[in-house]
């Protein structure tokens, strides 16, 4: 259970980069919450971001020091992922339409550069999981190579976990 409460920072960065467009584009919040600055924005998502990458770096040390299985690892990831999905499309469609006009067309960079950060912690705790399959003989080093490298590809990576944790889970052999 422990470690499901210390990924709630890595679940929320994606629903903080929405609060946050929230208030830059609707205004409500901006003058309580962030007075009326900018950068306090930028602020908190730079927080938002350090915060979750370094519990994500922690789950990683945990699952290594603690010996959690390559199915606790896995399942993990594969919830995380998941829990993802909705604030992935949000943040997209808000990207698409910032891509249409000049003025905001650097809020869809700047999105598309914060989706990476994202995909990149989510992809560290599935590239964990996938080592611990190897290195306990649930997957070969080919199997291992390519799904420890989807972990870090949009799309491809929730496509990899789901896959990857029903066979580990049923205890097939990749």
């Amino acid at each position: 259970m422990r470690k499901y409460l210390l990924s709630v920072p890595v679940l929320l960065f994606p629903y903080e980069i929405l609060t946050v467009l929230f208030c830059i584009f609707t205004g409500y919040g901006m003058e309580t919450v962030f007075q009326n600055n900018g950068l306090y924005c930028l602020l908190a998502l730079l927080v938002g971001a350090i915060v979750a990458f370094v519990f994500s770096v922690v789950l990683c040390l945990l699952s290594y020091f603690q010996h959690w299985t390559a199915k606790e690892m896995l399942h993990l990831a594969m919830v995380i992922k998941l829990v993802h999905i909705p604030g992935y499309l949000l943040i997209f469609f808000w990207g698409l339409l910032c891509a249409f006009t000049i003025f905001t067309i650097g809020f869809s960079f700047v999105l598309a550069i914060l989706d990476g950060i994202s995909i990149g912690m989510t992809g560290l705790i599935g590239a964990f999981g996938v080592q611990k399959a190897y290195h306990t003989g649930q997957l070969n080093w080919k199997e291992g190579l390519l799904h420890g490298i989807l972990q870090f590809v949009f799309c491809a990576d929730v496509v990899s976990i789901v896959a990857l944790y029903l066979k580990i889970k049923n205890g097939q052999k990749c």
